[in-house]
């Protein structure tokens, strides 16, 4: 397993990463209409706010199995916390 912490400069792929993870946990969760974000609503937040927002990705054989965001970083307000079913034990 691999832990990546990516802020400031996220790139669209990390995103995705991201979003695969976050879809998977709805779709689990059985999560109401309004939790469901399309992957550009995620980008547009990295864009407008490029220094307030980080992505922790945990990845297993090179897929996203985990992931944490997190919005103001100075103040460490974490949204999105999930993980895609994905159990190694």
């Amino acid at each position: 397993m691999v832990f990546g912490l990516f802020y400031e400069d996220i790139d669209e792929e990390k995103i995705k990463d991201f979003y695969k993870v976050y879809i998977g946990t709805m779709d689990r969760r059985d999560a109401i209409d309004s939790f469901y974000h399309p992957v550009s609503y995620f980008i547009e937040l990295r864009k407008v706010n490029p220094k307030k927002c980080a992505i922790g990705l945990v990845y297993y054989e090179g897929k996203p199995i985990s992931r944490r965001t997190i919005f103001d970083i100075r103040k460490y307000h974490v949204f999105f916390f999930g993980r895609n079913g994905f159990r190694i034990f």
